[in-house]
């Protein structure tokens, strides 16, 4: 359910106040500080920086960086920077471009008008915008490896770089000494070995380094060689070939696209499907659409008599058809979850059609977030981009509204980092609880359970102890709240089984001879008690996931009391839980 907004936030935010508080006060869920930045466009954070953009002219802008407090640390007066690998950004500012570091000071520099990659010691240049035939080649010292007079000229791949001059294609390689020359055909870049060849009569090939034509050019199209393997097109029909030419999979296809974890989409009579790398047809080609497989699912559509009447299932990479089609539209699964449109009953739009709005289900097809939502985004760092009325906000696993619904823009969350931009086109940035640190204190506590000591780690976070749940799965063994534990790591998903014995997997009741304060996150993980979808708060810390004792012991109805005088926390599963 969408909460209210409330007045003091409204004016909070007219007036650039930065602070606001999440509307839902969920626990384990501190208020959030809006980053608010002055500045034209905005990136998303990656690696602790963002790239930020004041407009000078018509279409003209200057870069900068700031970090995640906002504070700016490369001044916005660069023409052009890039990401910064290894402590350096390829930048450009008047007529130097070359690397910077994080102070702005060019560390590298190179006067050309644009400057490539690095790729092997060796980037391409061209010496002037304006000028057609100015490209060229360098090292990183500046030396002039081919000329700036060339037409064009690509980066090193398998070794070779390509330049097209005088209407031939010259490869050579990253030391200018050149390896091929070809004359009759227009060549393209190398991949495994072998390069696209195209032929005056517009019929394609390919090459190998020596200049033998190892497959002939009698296709109508190639694609690049990848594990071995290239789809090709003859005739309007596609199949697959491999190195030595021979037809893998026939060219039989309206359409194949390129292997992915060992499948490939195809198209026949309008109709789609995937096959494996030996032909054979897994998912069966009778899909009016079929999209990418993402965590081991791919949505489907079927056709009725019209778009409304069109419908979105799920199947797996074996054909079976693991969530029928009753979506009025679907999305792919992100983070155990996807988005699907469904209609709502007894309620209509402005034409009179039955209103549709977007849930999220989990893997088995059960709705798990309400369909209140007019948009709503793949999962990403445990978020998700939701909307109602054009406005827009960011929701958990659970539906907990998590930033309000009252921004004009959201993007997905990125390092730690949600961007957002209001209705006055500002840009401000939001901790994702899921991906800030807070400190997790060793627990001195004496713990007992049935009356029994036991030794585990366990951490005070923000007030209260949690405990890593598969040891308190161990600890209790054998009670009468017992229960076993699963993580389906591609779902990321807890799921808590009561009254079943649990399966050790070894590390459990561990502890540290001296055990220190630790970093822990809030879990972004989904968690379910007997298959249903939970609010339980964790905390991952150290890899490892650690929930608050008093939350276990209210969802599995056992007694948890604190004897101050003692410092003892004591479990009793003969007992009821009580707050």
């Amino acid at each position: 359910m969408r909460k209210t907004t409330s007045l003091a936030l409204v004016l909070a935010l007219l007036l650039n106040i930065v602070l606001f508080a999440s509307p839902a006060k969920a626990e384990g869920i501190e208020d959030l500080d809006i980053i608010w930045v002055d500045y034209d466009k905005c990136e998303d954070f990656y690696n602790g920086m963002a790239l930020v953009m004041k407009k000078y002219d018509e279409d003209v802008y200057k870069y900068g960086y700031i970090d995640k407090t906002g504070k700016l640390f490369i001044p916005v007066e660069f023409d052009h920077i890039g990401e910064f690998e290894n402590g350096l950004a390829k930048a450009r500012k008047g007529d130097i471009t070359g690397y910077i570091d994080k102070t702005g000071k060019f560390v590298k520099q190179y006067k050309y008008a644009f400057l490539g990659d690095f790729i092997d010691g060796v980037a391409v240049v061209k010496s002037s915008h304006d000028t057609f035939g100015s490209y060229g080649v360098i090292d990183e010292s500046g030396k002039v490896i081919i000329p700036t007079n060339k037409d064009v000229i690509s980066d090193l791949s398998n070794g070779l770089i390509r330049i097209w001059d005088n209407e031939e294609t010259i490869y050579v390689d990253k030391t200018g000494k050149e390896v091929l020359r070809i004359k009759e055909y227009t060549g393209l870049d190398f991949h495994e070995g072998l390069v696209r060849i195209i032929s005056k009569e517009n019929k394609e090939g390919f090459m190998d380094k020596t200049g033998a034509i190892v497959i002939p050019t009698i296709y109508d199209y190639v694609g690049d060689f990848k594990d071995g393997l290239v789809f090709v097109i003859k005739d309007d029909k596609c199949g697959y070939i491999d190195k030595t030419g021979k037809e893998v999979i026939p060219l039989i296809y309206d359409h194949v696209g390129e292997f992915e974890d060992g499948l490939a989409k195809v198209k026949n009579n309008f109709k789609y499907g995937y096959i494996d790398k030996t032909g054979t047809i897994v998912v069966p080609i009778k899909y009016d659409f079929i999209s990418d497989f993402k965590e081991g699912l791919a949505y489907f559509q079927v056709k009725g008599n019209s778009w409304r009447e069109y419908k979105y299932g799920y199947v797996d990479k074996n054909g079976n058809e693991v969530i029928p089609p009753i979506y009025c539209l679907a999305y792919n699964f992100s983070e155990g979850l996807a988005a699907v449109k469904v209609e709502i009953e007894g309620k209509y739009d402005e034409n009179g059609y039955k209103l549709r709005k977007i849930g999220y289900i989990d893997k088995t097809g059960k709705l798990v977030i309400p369909a209140e939502y007019d948009y709503a985004g793949e999962f990403k760092e445990g978020v998700a981009i939701v909307a109602k009325d054009d406005k827009y906000g960011y929701i958990d696993k659970t539906g907990r509204e998590i930033v309000p619904l009252i921004f004009n823009e959201a993007y997905p969350s990125s390092d730690g980092m949600m961007r957002v931009r209001d209705e006055n086109g500002r840009y401000g940035y939001i901790k994702n609880p899921f991906k800030n640190e807070v400190q997790a204190i060793p627990t001195q506590s004496k713990i007992t359970v049935d009356g029994k000591e036991i030794k585990l780690e366990a951490y005070t976070i923000k007030g209260n102890n949690y405990f890593k749940l598969r040891d308190l799965a161990m600890a209790l063994n054998g009670t009468s709240k017992q229960f076993e534990v699963s993580w389906d790591s591609e779902a990321t998903t807890i799921t808590i089984l009561k009254n079943k014995p649990y399966t050790p997997v070894g590390g459990e009741l561990k502890t540290s001879i001296a055990p220190s304060a630790k970093e822990a996150v809030l879990s972004s993980s989904l968690v379910k008690i007997n298959g249903e979808n939970t609010n339980l708060t964790a905390y991952a810390v150290e890899g490892s996931n650690y929930f608050k004792l008093r939350d276990i012991a209210k969802a599995l109805n056992f007694g948890v009391t604190w004897k101050a005088n003692t410092n003892s926390v004591i479990i009793d599963t003969t007992a009821e839980y009580s707050e």
